[in-house]
């Protein structure tokens, strides 16, 4: 495997030891999600990979256990999974795993019910003291198990693996148990609705990222108001024609002034006017921002929402990859590319139909309905990314120009800033949060002039994870 010269390395050492792994160098992360009965995030599964010794030669690894020691003592689980659980797949006996103190209240070891005996814990080597939380992986029909579970801890299970009968008997059985279920290979909306109704805890799958066969509904008149000035960003409209459309929307218009007099843009006097607050934007970070709100503006906590997550993951390591190889105009096409792939999903509506209401060049439009380009190829290797199907250390399309360690590299940054972002802007949130006041009626209280400066709007937390520049 080569290396091209977009390398991506992401000096993140939070080790104090020089031999502790460096994440986006040594080592990479991929994450996936795992959401509730709301279709909310509620914890994170993550699978390492350890980079190769010479970045012209091998390829990369699954680390075995005295690996993935190293690398949960080198790094802070808030840097990858902010302050959600996440689960890690271990396949070998447990005995040599040592977890850091940081990591044991969030970490949630998947292991098959082989690698767990109850009572002595020698298979856990000590763990059993520490009640470590667990995911039992390999079961199917309980009746035989139930006696082995440790308890507390999830299980998984394959719901397709099973008939209706054995399904519902094994539920059934698990009610009135410490045990969180959790559904896997969950790839359609039916059949999470299904999972649901069996009664399973947490779901995992792709199944937020498509369309349910229903049909389509509406588009919404703020949705249609930000496709609209999607269009005017893009082919960089007059100032006239993107003010009007913020004056048909109060809190698109107070959204926008909140954020440019947001402490994040330091600016010496406060801006009054949209005009004065789309010219210190810029049309390029207007653009973003406006795509990333089509995803967040009717949650009033967009970072719980599987598609926000997974829409602005996949559009930040797409763009980091093509700034590598060909520069911020590609990426910016790359960022958007990324960003409208799971526009319809949110809109049930097809990719044709939302096209025809924005205005992007044909790159980005070929990307999208036929993935033909280096846009599209890129979509298609990323998506390819997300579902794992690089973890075996297969190399991305040859004519893509890129590496694996390449690829890995973007994707690990994007999850890094995400987070970082994340972490800063909650802090923010939190330290200038008035007290004695419910936090729900801080959000809706709109704040003074002197006050938007000095706290982060729902909207600045949201740009703060775009990584805009000032």
């Amino acid at each position: 495997m080569t290396c091209s010269p977009c390398r991506l390395k992401i000096l993140l050492d939070l080790g104090d030891k020089k031999d502790m792994p460096v994440l986006g160098r040594d080592v990479f992360v991929n994450r996936s999600l795992i959401l509730d009965s709301n279709r909310s995030i509620s914890a994170y599964r993550l699978s390492f990979l350890i980079a190769p010794a010479h970045p012209d030669s091998g390829t990369v690894a699954k680390p075995d256990l005295e690996r993935l020691t190293s690398i949960l003592e080198s790094i802070d689980p808030d840097v990858i999974a902010g302050d959600r659980a996440a689960f890690i797949k271990v396949d070998e006996p447990l005995g040599n795993l040592r977890i850091s103190e940081r990591w044991k209240t969030r970490i949630i070891l998947d292991v098959p019910l082989s690698n767990v005996q109850r009572g002595n814990g020698d298979s856990s080597g000590g763990w059993r003291d520490e009640k470590p939380r667990l995911c039992i992986s390999d079961i199917s029909v309980l009746e035989d198990a139930i006696p082995l579970l440790p308890f507390p801890c999830h299980v998984k299970l394959d719901p397709y693996g099973l008939s209706a009968a054995e399904l519902s008997k094994t539920i059934s059985a698990l009610k009135g148990l410490p045990v969180v279920t959790i559904a896997t290979a969950v790839d359609t909306p039916e059949r999470f609705e299904a999972c649901v109704r069996a009664g399973f805890d947490l779901f995992e799958g792709e199944f937020f990222t498509k369309s349910p066969v229903s049909g389509q509904k509406a588009i919404s008149p703020n949705h249609l108001l930000l496709l609209e000035l999607s269009a005017r960003t893009n082919r960089e409209g007059d100032f006239d024609a993107i003010e009007a459309i913020f004056k048909k929307n109060p809190d698109l218009s107070f959204g926008l002034l909140n954020l440019v007099n947001s402490a994040f843009f330091r600016v010496s006097e406060h801006i009054t006017s949209i005009r004065q607050a789309v010219a210190l934007l810029g049309y390029q970070n207007l653009h973003k921002w406006v795509a990333l709100m089509l995803f967040s503006i009717n949650y009033s906590d967009p970072s719980s929402n599987p598609l926000f997550d997974r829409a602005l993951i996949r559009a930040r390591t797409m763009e980091f990859v093509a700034v590598g190889q060909s520069g911020k105009v590609q990426g910016d096409a790359a960022y958007m590319t990324g960003i409208f792939s799971l526009v319809p999903t949110l809109f049930e509506l097809s990719l044709e139909k939302i096209l025809e209401k924005v205005n992007f060049p044909d790159s980005i439009k070929d990307a999208l309905l036929k993935r033909s380009g280096e846009l599209g190829l890129l979509l298609d290797t990323v998506e390819k990314l997300e579902r794992g199907e690089y973890d075996n250390g297969l190399d991305p399309p040859a004519n893509l120009g890129i590496s694996l360690v390449d690829l890995l590299s973007a994707q690990t940054r994007a999850i890094l800033d995400s987070e970082a972002e994340a972490f800063k802007a909650k802090a923010a949130y939190t330290r200038n949060r008035p007290q004695n006041v419910r936090p729900e009626e801080f959000s809706s209280r709109r704040p003074s002039h002197d006050r938007i400066r000095e706290r982060p709007s729902l909207l600045r937390r949201i740009l703060a994870r775009l990584g805009f520049n000032k």
